[in-house]
């Protein structure tokens, strides 16, 4: 089996966690709210951007205004699961990072 293989086999096994699972499901309701889909998308964009700024005053505007959006947004019951589901699929995919940098090290011993 290739590399690719076992990369697409890794993806469809964490298409099948709950923490894959929720965050979609977080999406799905959050897209059936046509205003709060568009909210996201923006909001998004703007996080994007962040880490596309070159003058750090910039940044420092940007990062006050996904702040205080943020704050908005979590007000919402939809946000705050789809933020919450979210911050447990990332958390889980550091960890599988974390593990696959841990394997190719030992393999570098």
């Amino acid at each position: 089996m290739s590399v690719r293989d076992k990369t697409y086999e890794l993806a469809k096994s964490i298409t099948a966690t709950k923490e894959f699972t929720d965050l979609q499901n977080a999406k799905k309701q959050i897209d059936k709210i046509g205003n709060l889909k568009e909210r996201v998308k923006r909001f998004s964009k703007k996080q994007t951007a962040i880490y596309k700024c070159v003058n750090p005053k910039d940044a420092e505007q940007l990062i006050k205004d996904v702040n205080a959006e943020y704050k908005e947004l979590s007000n919402i019951p939809e946000m705050k699961r789809f933020f919450k589901a979210g911050k447990a699929f990332n958390a889980m995919m550091s960890d599988i990072y974390k593990q696959i940098g841990s394997s190719l090290d030992s393999f570098l011993d």
